[in-house]
């Protein structure tokens, strides 16, 4: 699992742009979130590019283990939008 942290470390090392990150209302009992991360790209490759930095690091934190929880990821293929959906550890 990532940390916050590191996710916002990773998007400004690929120079992502409006990077907003949304606590979700924790009285919502939305158990499914706590947090959005919400990016943007200068151009199609750059949006992908964004993404498998993230997906890289995701994956790169669980070797060894026994099981990988690999991130959700749609929309991939256009690189107009992208959404992964993977567990980060936050402090929230």
């Amino acid at each position: 699992m990532l940390k916050i942290e590191e996710v916002e470390k990773i998007l400004k090392d690929v120079r992502a742009d409006d990077v907003r990150i949304i606590p979700v209302n924790k009285n919502n009992k939305n158990e499914f979130t706590s947090v959005v991360v919400v990016a943007t790209g200068k151009s199609h490759w750059h949006v992908r590019n964004i993404a498998q930095a993230l997906i890289y690091k995701v994956k790169q934190k669980q070797t060894g283990a026994k099981r990988m929880l690999l991130p959700s990821v749609e929309g991939q293929e256009g690189g107009n939008w992208i959404v992964i959906v993977s567990r980060f550890s936050t402090p929230y």
